[in-house]
């Protein structure tokens, strides 16, 4: 990354995974925040989406189908909900922490001023954006990251459960280290509402919340054991819970839905609203599981940012 940015010759720059695709307009989707306010903005996001599953033709997404995999159809939510819900507010409220290392736009003199790409960093993408952040709060210039939920970027995720423990694990260990890293700016009112309020609220539901969640998990089947628990109020809660979270999962479904319109049959969404309950039964918890484990490898040292096998999405072509 920082080769390609040392060698680059335009003001932006646009970092994006090699094993992505992204729509043919969405590079001109994400400059329009430069062109609109040159001075201000210096990074743009898009959104990231799964090519599992989907028709790919010369370069491009032909048409959108939903994934077979159980595995990959669970993150389609997950991935909805964390752009078209998390990454909208917080670039509302100018409180946005990451542009996705799969598809961002950057400008360069900034980025060199802050030192480019941190080479011992797992999470390069957070760490960057936190660096910039900070680097621009220390010299106090005024700045605008943005993101964008119209440019579309094509990834393909894991379909196993090892890949996709292997991938969340080194997430998790990236944002601890970001977060390690960049520790001065949490809590200190000089870098506005990235220290007072986005990194505070990462560092509580982000960073700690798998560890507060198998806590709960823990008690909570230690007080059953102990017969401690009240169960019509237990009950209660586990069901609003469950219908919050569920909630949250649909409007993200409808959302991007009714914005895209990429799903061409209604059995694939109410198939997807049927996820959004059954999510709640086991994918959740092992992702709490494996992030929450993550703070045991980071102890460790584990540093190395390991492989995830892929299918890839290359059709073959019949043989006339």
């Amino acid at each position: 990354m920082n080769a390609g940015l040392n060698i680059s010759h335009y003001p932006l720059f646009c970092a994006i995974d090699s094993d992505c695709l992204i729509d043919r307009d969405s590079l001109l989707k994400v400059v329009r925040p430069f062109l609109e306010d040159p001075e201000r903005t210096v990074g743009v996001g898009g959104i990231i989406r799964l090519i599992n599953g989907c028709e790919v033709e010369s370069g491009q997404v032909t048409k959108v189908r939903l994934p077979r995999n159980t595995l990959a159809r669970f993150q389609v939510l997950e991935y909805f909900r964390a752009f078209l819900g998390g990454r909208i507010g917080m670039s509302l409220i100018k409180s946005i922490l990451i542009i996705s290392g799969a598809f961002g736009v950057f400008r360069k003199d900034v980025v060199l001023q802050c030192g480019g790409y941190r080479s011992a960093s797992i999470g390069e993408d957070l760490d960057l954006v936190l660096r910039l952040r900070k680097y621009l709060h220390d010299h106090h210039t005024p700045y605008d990251i943005h993101f964008l939920p119209d440019p579309i970027c094509w990834t393909e995720v894991p379909e196993t459960l090892k890949a996709l423990g292997g991938q969340r694990n080194r997430w998790h260990r990236g944002l601890i280290e970001s977060f390690v890293y960049n520790r001065k700016m949490i809590f200190r009112p000089r870098y506005g509402m990235t220290g007072l309020f986005a990194m505070p609220f990462y560092l509580i539901f982000e960073l700690f919340g798998p560890l507060i969640e198998i806590t709960g998990y823990v008690i909570f089947l230690f007080c059953l054991f102990l017969g401690l628990v009240n169960y019509p109020f237990a009950i209660i809660f586990i069901l609003l819970s469950v219908f919050l979270g569920t909630l949250l999962s649909v409007s993200a479904l409808l959302l991007a839905e009714f914005s895209q319109r990429r799903l061409p049959r209604t059995r694939d969404i109410l198939l997807m609203a049927l996820y959004c309950i059954l999510e709640n039964i086991f994918y959740r918890q092992y992702l709490a599981f494996i992030r929450a484990k993550a703070f045991l490898d980071y102890l460790h040292g584990k540093s190395e940012w390991g492989t995830m096998e892929k299918k890839g999405f290359t059709q073959e072509i019949p043989c006339p």
